[in-house]
């Protein structure tokens, strides 16, 4: 089935369609519909796409081309809201200022991502706020003569709850939720640490602006 129809109107998203009992090669495609709570494919294409690490940085890249094409990518969020305050999140571990970086990649990211506005807690209609809980390293690989450290990897784990300052209701409350940089310390990179700690806190900052969207 085709659709020559490549226009959208509010509250329309895009949608994975799939002929038959079974979602092959052949029977998937592409079509407009409405980003609703009957929108089951679009939510299991995106859990699918969210299941890998690298989800939160390929994803934009997707909805960037598709924006490109005419698609509206701000009909994902909830469009009963037009601010939020992002106070700086709590800092539970010793990698200080971090909390910092954390709130600066956040603002650029609701900014560029969502429809709403980045504002001050007295005139926001929705507040941002969370607790960096951990931060670790992982070596991923060594040199083979030396046992020297080769790859590392950052993570950062977070907890975050977005709230209607109307209401009090909780509108997303995520745990646990973590990304990973990654970095090579050793001789002919000599990279530093603060390189993987900053893709870490970018790609973190992606996936929670990302996990405001409907159906998370």
């Amino acid at each position: 089935r085709s659709t020559r129809n490549w226009g959208m109107e509010k509250g329309e998203g895009l949608v994975l369609r799939c002929e038959g009992r079974k979602c092959g090669k052949q029977s998937m495609g592409w079509e407009i519909g409405k980003w609703d709570q009957t929108s089951a494919e679009a939510k299991r294409l995106l859990s699918f796409v969210f299941s890998y690490p690298l989800a939160p940085i390929f994803l934009p890249i997707l909805i960037s081309f598709s924006s490109a094409c005419g698609y509206r990518h701000t009909a994902l969020y909830p469009d009963q809201y037009n601010s939020v305050s992002v106070p700086i999140f709590e800092n539970r571990t010793f990698y200080q200022g971090v909390e910092f970086d954390l709130g600066e990649a956040m603002v650029k990211e609701i900014e560029l991502r969502t429809p709403y506005k980045v504002t001050n807690r007295g005139h926001a209609d929705t507040e941002l706020e969370g607790t960096i809980l951990n931060i670790e390293q992982t070596q991923l690989s060594r040199h083979r003569s030396s046992g020297v450290p080769q790859q590392m990897e950052v993570r950062v784990v977070v907890d975050f709850q977005w709230k209607d300052l109307r209401s009090g209701e909780t509108i997303r409350d995520r745990r646990g939720l973590t990304a990973v940089g990654r970095y090579v310390p050793t001789a002919g990179a000599s990279e530093p640490f603060e390189l993987a700690q900053h893709q870490a806190v970018g790609n973190l900052a992606q996936s929670i602006v990302w996990q405001l969207a409907e159906g998370w």
